[in-house]
């Protein structure tokens, strides 16, 4: 479904140190451009999966894309988390999760983000996240639903990045007693 993006060399992007909504001005651009800062995953604007964008996200990203790509620092991305616990089995939740990448997908491509990051680590307790891993059927659930993202962003952002940002893979090892040092991506 996605190619393997070719890079023309390595980017520095910055998880967080940004508000979007309070931090585009070509003061605070020019000052992450001094740092080498070459983009940013933009919190805040559609901060999960359950939030849907709207117009004020729309316009806090058009109006700190414009300012940050003026002044060379234009690799931003609209990062989404998984925040809140998500019945994979709940068709109409399903849905709205498809909606709201939809949605995202678009206000990425509307502004010129260069794509969407993705933050797999689940932001909630562990046990409540992991609670439904062993029901049957859910793998299915959740494969169908990822699926059902990625031909959403691809519909609305065909150039775009998908970045994927995957510490659920160190807290999983956790929950399952697996010792040593995890791999960080």
């Amino acid at each position: 479904m996605f190619r393997l993006a070719r890079i023309r060399g390595p980017r520095i992007l910055m998880f967080d140190g940004v508000d979007p909504k309070k931090d585009a001005t070509p003061d605070k651009a020019r000052y992450w451009k001094s740092l080498g800062v070459d983009g940013f995953y933009l919190n805040g604007l559609v901060p999960a999966w359950n939030n849907s964008a709207d117009s004020a996200a729309v316009e806090a990203a058009r109006a700190f894309q414009r300012v940050y790509e003026a002044a060379g620092v234009p690799e931003n991305f609209l990062k989404i988390a998984i925040y809140v616990p998500h019945d994979f089995s709940d068709p109409r939740a399903n849905d709205r999760v498809v909606i709201n990448f939809r949605r995202a997908a678009a206000l990425a491509r509307a502004v010129g983000l260069r794509g969407i990051a993705l933050d797999l680590e689940p932001y909630v307790d562990h046990n409540t996240f992991w609670a439904e891993a062993g029901r049957p059927g859910r793998a299915a659930d959740v494969t169908s639903l990822g699926e059902r993202v990625g031909r959403a962003i691809r519909a609305e952002l065909p150039k775009g990045t998908l970045v994927l940002l995957p510490e659920t893979l160190d807290r999983a090892d956790r929950q399952q007693g697996v010792t040593g040092e995890s791999v960080q991506s």
